[in-house]
């Protein structure tokens, strides 16, 4: 008699105790759901840098490319996303604060969200030197 006691006793510590573990469970599966997505948003988040920087290296290059008096600027270029391009072109007039026959270029990118960054590079005419 005693041992359908002890089965009749035990039988409600089992219930509590699949509860506790399916609760434990349930929170490890929540942070590894969070980890998860954190991790494709930041992936996401470098991979849209990536493509700027691609994007706005191949335009420096165009303009490196580009005849010294014929520097053809945009304002949008297209990735991924549409971003805006602001450029600006600083001749140098003084040769004594800068080199002489160069021009200060620098790119603007504005991405949708309202992050810009900010590209400089120098253009020189090269045009009769050895």
């Amino acid at each position: 008699m005693s041992y359908f006691l002890k089965i009749k006793d035990s039988e409600g510590f089992a219930i509590i105790d699949a509860t506790i573990a399916a609760c434990v469970f349930a929170i490890g599966i929540l942070a590894i759901t969070y980890l998860y997505i954190s991790t494709v948003k930041t992936n996401r988040d470098a991979f849209i840098m990536t493509d700027t920087i691609e994007m706005v290296s191949g335009y420096i290059d165009s303009i490196q490319a580009a005849p010294y008096s014929n520097i053809v600027t945009q304002s949008t270029l297209n990735g991924i996303q549409n971003y805006s391009v602001s450029s600006s072109i600083n001749e140098c007039n003084t040769p004594s604060s800068c080199v002489e026959k160069t021009k200060a270029v620098s790119v603007t990118v504005t991405k949708p969200g309202g992050v810009s960054y900010t590209f400089r590079t120098v253009k020189a005419d090269l045009e009769g030197l050895p």
